[in-house]
């Protein structure tokens, strides 16, 4: 009776073994396109190896950037082009001009609906329209540096510079309302 138990436990142990090796030899695609990505990966890594980076230099230029952009009094120069690319004139901006599809809420809003998931909807901005989208966003507006007047840029050529330029054009300025 003790031979059965062994020989039954053999040829069950082999069938597992033969089971599980067929599993192996059965790779799914996904499978098979990891282990071409891995190899792939390995033989890119090794011809050209990721380089010892030190300086940083990016990331250097993005906290530039984000400093001056942290200036309240800080002032800038918008450069209009004609359409043969030649600069006409400037205004002079306090702040940068900002893009009119910039919230201070978030553009989405969640409804809890509780029955199997929650539904995301378009939210209303702070002015209590909504944004349309679809082209709605190709207009800037900033403040004039002298007057305070509200200015919107709308498809209009320009470059934008937070230092004077040595272009041989004029400021373009807002006419002082009669008192």
């Amino acid at each position: 009776m003790r031979k059965l138990e062994v020989v039954v436990s053999a040829i069950a142990g082999l069938g597992m073994a033969l089971a599980l090796a067929g599993c192996d030899a059965k790779e799914s695609t996904s499978q098979q396109q990891e282990r071409q990505r891995a190899q792939i990966s390995s033989k890119a890594n090794h011809a050209v190896p990721v380089p010892d980076v030190n300086n940083f230099v990016t990331r250097q230029v993005v906290a530039e950037y984000m400093k001056r952009m942290d200036q309240p009094n800080k002032l800038f120069y918008i450069y209009v082009l004609a359409d043969n690319g030649n600069a006409i004139g400037y205004f002079v901006s306090k702040g940068p001009p900002v893009n009119i599809c910039n919230n201070m809420t978030p553009p989405d809003k969640i409804d809890e609906s509780g029955i199997h998931s929650d539904v995301v909807r378009t939210a209303p901005s702070l002015n209590g329209l909504y944004n349309a989208g679809n082209g709605v966003c190709n207009k800037d507006y900033f403040f004039d540096a002298n007057s305070n007047a509200l200015l919107s840029l709308k498809d209009l050529k320009a470059f934008i510079s937070d230092q004077p330029l040595n272009l041989n054009v004029e400021p373009i300025t807002v006419e002082e309302k009669p008192g």
